[in-house]
């Protein structure tokens, strides 16, 4: 009866210890989605996705979240101001093979994003000084790279000329990969 009893104890021991590794892994926890189709229209939203793809400001960002976005470029804020800049659009959502985003502002502003993993590895960049409307691609059609299922979360900033980040927030995509009618099923 020791010896079971000793077992059990190794065992939740084991497991605990692991639950704590795999939560040392998660630097940012990505649950809700927004769902759009290729155009842009949402259609709904999987899990609690309230907090994404809304305009704050910087320091609602933790340090590990503006810490995505201290990569270096080359596009200086020369000619811009701090204006209305409209929340991003992501699309479709899930995403099969690319992934769009698309930012706009009123005034020329600087714009930077970082597409990022629960884990904190930052897979993409991007930046650009525009006014009114500006869109990127991303390719996602490594399955290698980016697996079905996987949950990945842009963060972005926008600044002006004296004004670093005066804008910033977040949204989350999921890779899909599924060629059935019950595509949500298989990929949430």
């Amino acid at each position: 009866m020791r010896i079971f009893f000793f077992c059990v104890l190794i065992c939740i021991t084991v497991l605990t210890a692991c639950k704590k590794e795999k939560d040392k892994s998660e630097v940012i926890r990505i649950e809700g989605f927004e769902l759009t189709d290729a155009l842009g229209n949402s259609f709904g939203e999987v899990g609690n996705a309230s907090d994404d793809w809304q305009i704050r400001n910087w320091s609602e960002l933790s340090a590990i979240e503006q810490g995505f976005l201290n990569f270096s470029e080359n596009v200086n804020t020369d000619g811009t101001i701090s204006s209305m800049v409209h929340s991003p659009l992501a699309f479709p959502n899930p995403v099969y093979n690319q992934s769009y985003i698309d930012f706009r502002a009123d005034d020329s502003v600087k714009v930077k994003f970082a597409l990022v993993d629960s884990t904190g590895k930052v897979w993409k960049t991007g930046f650009a000084k525009f006014k009114g409307a500006k869109q990127f691609i991303l390719d996602v059609s490594d399955p290698g790279s980016f697996p079905s299922k996987m949950s990945l979360r842009y963060y972005y900033s926008f600044s002006a000329e004296g004004q670093p980040n005066f804008k910033a927030g977040y949204g989350d995509i999921k890779i899909c990969r599924a060629n059935n009618p019950q595509w949500l099923d298989e990929c949430y």
